[in-house]
């Protein structure tokens, strides 16, 4: 079952372009909702075996602008899965 985060970003990214994506997602989720989305959409990328090797993204604990930090992750994962 998708995540409100994921289902919502498979909706739009075609849509609006990926700065318009990123704000509302840091305006309407938390950072632990997109958090959650970002794991289970690396998850999901790396069981396609695609030929790209992903970047390296950090799991997150507590910092100063995580929010932001969460959802530039979490879009770039989006544009890389297409």
């Amino acid at each position: 079952m998708l995540s409100d985060v994921l289902r919502f970003a498979k909706d739009k990214y075609t849509k609006i372009a990926a700065k318009q994506l990123r704000s509302v997602l840091v305006d309407f989720y938390s950072t632990d909702s997109l958090s959650e989305a970002k794991v289970r959409l690396l998850g999901d990328i790396t069981a396609m075996n695609l030929p790209q090797k992903l970047p390296h993204i950090p799991q997150r604990r507590h910092c100063a602008g995580r929010l932001e930090a969460e959802t530039d992750e979490f879009v770039n994962y989006v544009y890389v899965s297409g």
